[in-house]
């Protein structure tokens, strides 16, 4: 995915790489975000398992919560 700005210059790129297949989803196991004016330099997330449809309590998202 590319993004620009408002006046049209590419501002960074996102790659999805090592799709795999989990619970039937393909699922990128690796993002990296790539910044247009500082080549060599990224930052990248990668998952090593993930769990989908866990119950999460909704006081997870309470105000407090989010502070802490």
């Amino acid at each position: 995915i590319s993004y620009w700005d408002e006046a049209g210059e590419l501002v960074r790129t996102m790659r999805f790489e090592d799709v795999q297949q989990l619970d039937g989803r393909p699922v990128p196991m690796r993002m990296t975000l790539i910044p247009a004016d500082a080549p060599g330099e990224f930052t990248e997330l990668s998952y090593d398992s993930l769990e989908f449809d866990v119950d999460i309590p909704a006081s997870t998202f309470s105000l407090q919560a989010l502070k802490r």
